[in-house]
């Protein structure tokens, strides 16, 4: 969904960041420091870059321990898109 492949994040999460769109990468940045660090669920909603197109997600994830004191995070990206284009479309009918 977001064009990255695998075991390059794998190998370094914060590859992950790099399709984060410019102006709220800053924000996802803090935002995921802040969850890793009190082990808490993440949801975040912002842009990011997919095959040079700007797209809307989604972003939720619940932490788990694992077996080795680590936390792994599992979760979903939902593409918000379409959702984010109806909004925009209803308000400017609005604005008009």
């Amino acid at each position: 969904m977001l064009g990255m492949d695998r075991e390059a994040v794998a190998a370094d999460p914060s590859v992950a960041y790099s399709c984060i769109h410019p102006d709220d990468r800053r924000d996802f940045i803090a935002k995921n420091a802040e969850v890793i660090k009190l082990r808490q669920p993440l949801w975040w909603e912002g842009r990011v870059l997919v095959d040079g197109q700007t797209r809307w997600m989604n972003m939720e994830a619940i932490p788990r321990q694992l077996r080795d004191s680590t936390t792994a995070y599992e979760g979903v990206i939902i593409d918000v898109t379409a959702h984010k284009d109806a909004l925009a479309a209803l308000e400017r009918t609005h604005d008009n």
